[in-house]
Formats: structure tokens, sequence, C-alpha cells
């Protein structure tokens, strides 16, 4: 079964995935020039159909509800009928996380988002891409790798 989800994987290239994640952050609105954007890869897990899905953050004021791009990309999948999450890549600008403090190489979800993902069933095999909107600097890994960066063993 793992294989031929392989398989079917290898129709996304990860450099497209990115470039998508990068272009999905020119849609962002952001009242201070914070541009995200993401791709999320979903499964309908009723056909076995894998389709990719952007998002964008979005916060027009300093003191308005944020919406992450993380988030506009799943609901999207979510609406769509895509329930199985199997990869999620970030692009954006590096940026120290509010509230772990961890300063990493590319932007890592936010804590809210974090949170939020931790509802999502089979999430702590779904592989994370996140890198900046402007150099070649990439990392990857699982969202429990994420998770324990960010909050250590906490669950």
């Amino acid at each position: 079964l793992m294989r031929k989800l392989e398989e079917r994987l290898l129709r996304f290239p990860e450099e497209l995935l990115i470039e998508a994640a990068r272009e999905a952050a020119a849609d962002a609105i952001s009242h201070r020039d914070y541009h995200v954007g993401a791709v999320v890869l979903a499964e309908n897990p009723d056909t076995g159909q894998i389709c990719a899905f952007p998002g964008a953050n979005w916060k027009p004021v300093s003191h308005g509800l944020k919406y992450c791009a993380e988030g506009d990309a799943i609901s999207k999948a979510l609406k769509a009928g895509y329930s199985r999450i199997l990869l999620i890549v970030v692009a954006a600008d590096q940026q120290p996380d509010d509230e772990s403090r961890v300063v990493a190489p590319t932007a890592h979800p936010c804590g809210g988002c974090r949170r939020n993902l931790r509802g999502i069933p089979g999430i702590e095999r779904v592989l994370f891409v996140t890198v900046r909107r402007d150099s070649d600097v990439v990392e990857r890994f699982t969202f429990n790798e994420l998770w324990e960066r960010h909050n250590g063993n906490s669950h």
C-alpha cells in the first residue's frame, strides 16, 4: 500500500510544490508585509485521487484575526473531499517563533497552527517541507519532529 502511494506521489515533484508554495505567498494579505504560502498535498479517501491545494496567509490589520496559509490550504482540501493530508509545504521568510522562541533556518507553522494540526488524524506521519521564499534553504520533518522541536515531548 505504501509503495503504491509513493508511486502516485512521484507525480508531484518537491521542486514544483515548493514553487507553488512560493507563488501562493504572492496572494497573501499582510499588514506587515509578511507573506506566507503553503501547498497541501491530500488524498480523497473515496477515490484515491491526490491533489495539491495552495493557501496564503491573511491578516490585513495589526489587531485583527489572522488566517494562516496552512489553514487556508487545508480548508480548501477538506472542502473538496480530500481529507487525508500527505504533505505540507510552507514558504515564508525566516522569523523567530512567537511562542517557542525557536529560531529555525526556515519559518515553521506557528503555535496556533501546530495546535490545530494536532487534531488531524494521522498528522504525526505527515511530512512537512519548509522553505525560505527567497533562497534555497529547505527543512524536512514530520509533524512529531516539528512538535518536539517547539514543545518538547509534551503531547
